[in-house]
This record gives C-alpha cells, structure tokens and sequence, in this order.
C-alpha cells in the first residue's frame, strides 16, 4: 500500500469514529436538554401548567419519563 492510500484508509476510518462520536455527543446532549425540561416542568404550578395546556397528571407523566425517552 502506497502512504497516500494508507492516509486514505486511515482519515476514512477516522471519519467512521469521528460520526460515531460526533452521534454520541448529540444524543447525550438531547438526554441532558430533555431532563432540564423535565426538572423545569417538575417546578411549574398548576396556573402555568394550564397556560401551556397542560394539567398536573399530564406533567407527571412527562416528569417521570426516563430521560432516554423523548
């Protein structure tokens, strides 16, 4: 294998993990960003909840969502 063909392999298979990282990274974001949701929800009272259209069993139910759940 000539060394351009083996830099070639090489940055694809980076590319591959550098994805896979860059998904991971995302994915844990959006678990973060939907449990500080969740705990802003958990702190709404009955007024703002019904302002948003809600009521306090539906946000129960939202609360207590794992967080990998959207």
């Amino acid at each position: 294998m000539t060394t351009i063909e083996t830099a070639f392999t090489t940055s694809i298979s980076n590319f591959g993990l550098f994805a896979k990282l860059s998904r991971l990274a995302g994915t844990l974001g959006t678990w973060l960003e939907r449990n500080r949701q969740r705990r802003q929800l958990a702190e709404l009272d009955e007024r703002m909840l019904k302002d948003i259209g809600l009521n306090r069993t539906d946000a129960w139910q939202e609360i207590h969502k794992p967080f990998w759940r959207g």
